[in-house]
């Protein structure tokens, strides 16, 4: 995931477990989702759009900043 603009915010996002036998896992830090994989390459993509989407409804919003679930809300049914 070197070099990939959310990169920083992910890290902050997600908890990574690689175990004995090879496999990855990737947890989200609030409990919302979580991926195993038998390599880190693919637990990371798989993860990553997880996370995009939750990062889009604002759900990380008190760990990496930007609008809540509720601005977000608001903001829609003004619209």
């Amino acid at each position: 995931m070197q070099g990939c603009k959310y990169q920083k915010q992910f890290n902050k996002c997600i908890t990574k477990r690689t175990r004995k036998n090879g496999k990855t896992s990737i947890n989200c830090k609030l409990g919302l989702w979580g991926v195993s994989a038998s390599s880190e390459s693919e637990a990371i993509i798989e993860a990553l759009r997880y996370w995009h989407q939750y990062k889009e409804d604002g759900e990380y919003s008190e760990i990496i900043g930007g609008k809540s679930v509720i601005d977000k809300l608001t903001e829609n049914n003004r619209g």
